[in-house]
């Protein structure tokens, strides 16, 4: 799911076509459903749960690199973005 949701913010910060961030936003309600599904399987069994927030801080943290780009983007534009991206100030999609 992850990469769909990279597929997403691309396609919009490549095309700036507003109809890729709702592709983007439904996979991130995909993605939250299935880590909380995830957490209800593993919960009595204390280390695949250990295992289970790991992959779910980790894809917070992906996350979160996805939606501070396209904050950047939508503040600056495509040219910032990118020179914040080369500079090493952005980690781009991710």
């Amino acid at each position: 799911m992850i990469i769909h949701a990279e597929s997403g913010q691309r396609g919009y910060l490549l095309t700036g076509n507003a109809q890729y961030l709702t592709h983007y936003n439904e996979t991130l309600l995909h993605i939250d459903n299935d880590l909380e599904y995830l957490h209800r399987l593993t919960g009595t069994i204390p280390e695949m749960k250990i295992l289970a927030d790991s992959l779910s801080s980790l894809t917070n943290i992906k996350l979160n690199k996805f939606e501070e780009t396209l904050t950047v983007y939508g503040d600056s534009g495509l040219t910032a973005t990118a020179e914040k991206i080369a500079n090493g100030n952005l980690s781009g999609s991710g």
